[in-house]
């Protein structure tokens, strides 16, 4: 999902989320529409895959440092904004991890049961049902 890229003397920043299909031969990469609102464009942003979920947290936007979270249900194929501003994500340094003894330095995922994930900051622990 997403990324910068180096444009002439700027930068263009995606908001796109592509899959890689390995049924065709070759292989090729392929443009995915899911429904809802995608997050804005961004790069340096942490992402991880969890199940059949994508999550999407902070990063780098155009004009200013990002401190949201989505996730894509990858079956329904749909984007929701589970928080506009997580507490602790205030630098463009997210480090997504699914593992629980990672130190808290960075913001770390990990799954809690089977529907939670638990995104853990410099300024708490936030707990979303999926």
């Amino acid at each position: 999902f997403g990324g910068v890229e180096r444009v002439g003397d700027g930068y263009e920043f995606h908001n796109d989320l592509w899959r890689l299909n390995l049924k065709k031969t070759p292989v090729e990469w392929e443009r995915v529409q899911c429904k809802g609102s995608p997050p804005p464009a961004r790069g340096q942003h942490g992402q991880v895959a969890m199940g059949h979920y994508i999550v999407i947290v902070g990063g780098m936007g155009e004009t200013k440092t990002l401190t949201d979270m989505y996730i894509c249900d990858t079956i329904k194929c749909q984007w929701v904004c589970m928080s506009k501003n997580v507490p602790g994500l205030d630098s463009r340094e997210h480090n997504l991890q699914q593992n629980e003894e990672m130190p808290v330095l960075r913001p770390s995922l990990s799954r809690v049961g089977p529907q939670l994930l638990a995104l853990v900051t410099r300024k708490g622990l936030l707990v979303y049902d999926t």
